[in-house]
């Protein structure tokens, strides 16, 4: 599942059926910037043998996505068991949408706003998150990028102009960066709909690379 920031889980673990040392629990994986490439399983919350509810905070700050499953052990003697378990998270990030394009070479010192995803319903919104992905880097220069978005109030053929959502970040060469959870700007507290994109620009004409972008919105 994608994540934003704050998320708790809530689980059921249904321990049924114990014989020796079984005890179970919940645990969890984390990808930071590449969704294919978690990181090892944990072991979260306090391992049971009887029915029992968990509540665990999951550590999603600068993570963008996490996959939650089971964990289970013997402690001291052999032993068995059967679990069912049923979770939920406190918190839900949607995904607002992915790009994966060839930049470059570019016209040097004109900023590209590459548009992610489609605009959305700002109802309930509460920021933005970003993994960004750099490879294939070329050329003797620079490429400065950074997430921005707009807003659309009545009418869809007339959006506000783009709003930096953070500080642009410099890259002279392959790297891979999670944003961490970016505010809203201001002009969507009257707003109907909102729009990210990814805003690029080069320092020399000569400067590719192939940039991957996935992003999604947080909701309380």
């Amino acid at each position: 599942m994608f994540v934003s920031d704050g998320e708790t889980l809530q689980a059921e673990l249904d321990v049924q059926n114990v014989t020796g040392g079984f005890v179970a629990s919940m645990a969890v994986q984390y990808a930071t910037i590449r969704t294919k490439r978690p990181s090892a399983p944990e072991v979260i919350g306090s391992a049971a043998n009887t029915p029992v509810l968990v509540q665990v905070a999951l550590d999603t700050e600068t993570r963008i996505a996490a996959r939650v499953g089971l964990a289970w052990r013997t402690t001291n003697t052999a032993g068995s068991g059967t679990v069912v378990a049923t979770s939920y998270v406190s918190r839900f990030a949607r995904p607002i949408g992915s790009l994966d394009v060839e930049v470059g070479p570019m016209v040097a010192n004109a900023t590209r706003y590459l548009r992610i995803g489609r605009p959305e319903t700002t109802l309930g919104l509460g920021g933005y998150k970003g993994a960004a992905l750099i490879t294939g880097f070329t050329g003797t220069g620079t490429l400065t990028y950074g997430l921005v978005a707009r807003r659309y109030a009545l009418d869809r053929e007339t959006p506000s102009p783009w709003v930096a959502l953070e500080t642009p970040v410099a890259v002279t060469a392959d790297s891979a960066r999670n944003t961490g959870l970016l505010a809203l700007p201001t002009n969507y507290a009257t707003s109907n709909l909102g729009e990210l994109a990814l805003a690029i620009e080069s320092s020399a004409a000569g400067v590719s690379a192939t940039v991957k972008v996935v992003a999604v919105g947080h909701w309380p």
